[in-house]
């Protein structure tokens, strides 16, 4: 039976999830990190999914993406999930499935909870013990941001002054509290 299609709202932002299949890791080198990263603009390009924080993880990624047409977001990852799955494999000399599902999306609210998803995403390299701070993680929009690169993809969200980016846009840990807000299904993710 085919799975039932998603529908996304226009100018909604989403917290967009894959991991690779059994937990294995999808990023094995700078270049398959950098064929991501790439692959995002590429599709950014064609489908307009404007991306407000990102990290890539060795086993998976975060995205914090909205788009004008939500229609936009479905064809945006499967080009940048499928494409790099195709590239990944015919590289590293592999077959079969690269990722664990169909990614996941959830919709958030803008305002607090945007907020606190924009650091949950940023500071998962930092959780993962694979930096001290979110901004020297080089595949994360946190460093994009300290370094002064900006991909035309990257942007902060209508409304974001300066004492709201103060707030979110940090180093800063999340509390328990936040962390349960914006926890996923599967923990380990």
């Amino acid at each position: 039976m085919a799975r039932k299609k998603r529908a996304f709202n226009d100018d909604t932002f989403y917290h967009l999830v894959n991991r690779g299949v059994e937990k294995r890791k999808t990023f094995l080198d700078e270049d398959d990190y950098g064929l991501f990263m790439g692959l995002i603009l590429k599709s950014f390009y064609k489908h307009k999914v404007y991306i407000a924080a990102h990290a890539l993880m060795p086993n998976h990624f975060h995205l914090l993406a909205c788009a004008p047409l939500g229609k936009e977001i479905s064809p945006f990852m499967q080009r940048v999930t499928g494409v790099y799955a195709q590239a990944f494999n015919k590289r590293h000399e592999r077959t079969g499935h690269l990722w664990q599902d169909r990614f996941f999306a959830k919709e958030v609210r803008f305002g607090h909870p945007l907020g606190v998803t924009h650091r949950y995403i940023e500071q998962n390299p930092v959780r993962a013990n694979l930096s001290r701070s979110p901004y020297d993680w080089k595949w994360s929009s946190a460093y994009l941001r300290a370094s002064g690169i900006q991909p035309d993809y990257l942007f902060s969200p209508r409304g974001w002054h300066r004492r709201f980016m103060k707030k979110y846009v940090t180093d800063v840990p999340l509390t328990e509290d936040e962390l349960n807000q914006v926890r996923l299904p599967d923990p380990t993710i």
